[in-house]
């Protein structure tokens, strides 16, 4: 599969962006002798850094190297946030949401957007005004 190319959602055309359609990339897997018969939906958070893991780990592959990320077969592959980065922005994704700083012409003051699944969930407003003491906790864990 493939991220998404933004043709003018959020206002910006492109790939490099950390927006949903960007960041979130649907994956299937078949390999009925192993995963089973039935359909089911797994919605951790991995990222490509777990292909080649996963791949040693079917393979029966000892690589030889500490390599990045983890086997999709390793109970620990839980993440509880995931992190993404470019040259303008870096964001810290969870399952319910993301926090997404861009680099400004003030280095001291970025752009940035909070954005909760629950009540945008098309990440259309994004501004951070956290009405909530829920939110606001969020957000300042997801900053930190």
């Amino acid at each position: 599969s493939d991220n998404g190319f933004l043709f003018g959602a959020h206002d910006v055309l492109g790939k490099v962006f950390p927006y949903q359609e960007a960041t979130n990339v649907p994956m299937y897997m078949r390999w009925p002798a192993e995963l089973g018969k039935e359909s089911r939906l797994d919605t951790r958070l991995v990222a490509n850094v777990d292909f080649a893991p996963t791949f040693y780990d079917v393979a029966g592959v000892d690589p030889g190297y500490r390599v990045d990320g983890t086997s999709l077969f390793d109970p620990a592959n839980d993440r509880e946030y995931m992190l993404t980065e470019s040259v303008r922005w870096k964001a810290i994704q969870d399952d319910r949401g993301s926090l997404i700083e861009t680099k400004t012409d003030d280095p001291a003051n970025p752009f940035v957007e909070f954005y909760d699944w629950s009540v945008d969930p098309g990440e259309m407003d994004g501004r951070p005004d956290l009405d909530n003491p829920e939110q606001m906790r969020r957000f300042d864990e997801m900053r930190a």
